[in-house]
């Protein structure tokens, strides 16, 4: 059987220090949770990497959306570029527009840090088609995992949801369910 990993989000070095205390296996580092977790600063991301071991994910998302815009992909380039130059585990983005998951604005900020691992967000849960959105996903060749609650209904509803998204990634990209 496979061990389950478990990921903790943390939005400070407090938290980041009671998850490793805790069995944490890595950590997603955001600011501001209550807008589903935003871009948090280089200090703070540096901090947690000079005193935790566990592999460190960055958000890198400027809204509390799943969509992006000419004037937030800038930041976005910048702080994807500045956070794999501190030799982060990878950064966590996605967009969606239209029920569509928006790849192009992926790419575009991906761009600045051609190197780093990807976690795909919760903007995959906005999309029509989700077994298509998997297949557009994994072009990118970034993009090693892929973050879902599953949908709506209830847990076993999602949990099937969620071996149905896993078996059509394959060996491409991990399915987190969070």
């Amino acid at each position: 059987m496979k061990r389950i990993l478990l990921e903790v989000i943390v939005q400070s070095l407090a938290d980041a220090l009671e998850a490793a205390r805790g069995g944490a296996d890595r950590l997603e580092v955001v600011r501001a949770l209550e807008d589903g977790g935003l871009t948090p600063p280089l200090s703070l991301v540096q901090e947690i990497a000079a005193q935790v071991t566990l592999p460190l994910r960055v958000m890198v998302r400027e809204n509390d959306g799943y969509t992006t815009d000419d004037g937030e992909r800038p930041a976005l380039r910048r702080a994807a570029e500045a956070f794999a130059a501190a030799k982060v585990d990878g950064i966590v983005i996605g967009f969606a527009a239209a029920g569509e998951v928006a790849l192009d604005d992926v790419a575009d900020v991906l761009t600045a840090a051609p190197g780093v691992h990807v976690t795909f967000h919760r903007a995959f849960d906005q999309v029509r088609d989700p077994l298509a959105a998997i297949d557009a996903i994994v072009r990118l060749p970034q993009v090693d995992r892929l973050l879902t609650a599953g949908g709506e209904g209830p847990p076993a509803v999602r949990a099937e949801r969620l071996r149905a998204y896993q078996a059509r990634a394959g060996a491409r990209v991990t399915s987190i369910a969070g």
